[in-house]
């Protein structure tokens, strides 16, 4: 299950919370074309203060790789 479809699950969805779910979705896309992951496998992240603050899914995926010791190129990106 994508994180995304977890959040929708749980949450009130209007319109002020299509962003983070865009957000979310992305930073998900990277995190699994690299390590074959889906979010929700990893240890929790706080992934809307993140984006709250600006966090690009790029700069997400690092926070989540460092944390998590895998060590990727992004050069290719």
């Amino acid at each position: 299950m994508k994180y995304s479809e977890h959040y929708i699950e749980n949450n009130v969805i209007d319109a002020s919370n299509y962003g983070f779910i865009n957000w979310v979705d992305n930073v998900e896309q990277i995190v699994k074309q690299q390590i074959f992951f889906e979010l929700l496998d990893l240890p929790d992240e706080d992934y809307m203060l993140n984006w709250i603050k600006g966090t690009t899914p790029k700069e997400m995926a690092n926070i989540i790789f460092k944390n998590n010791q895998f060590l990727i190129n992004f050069s290719k990106y």
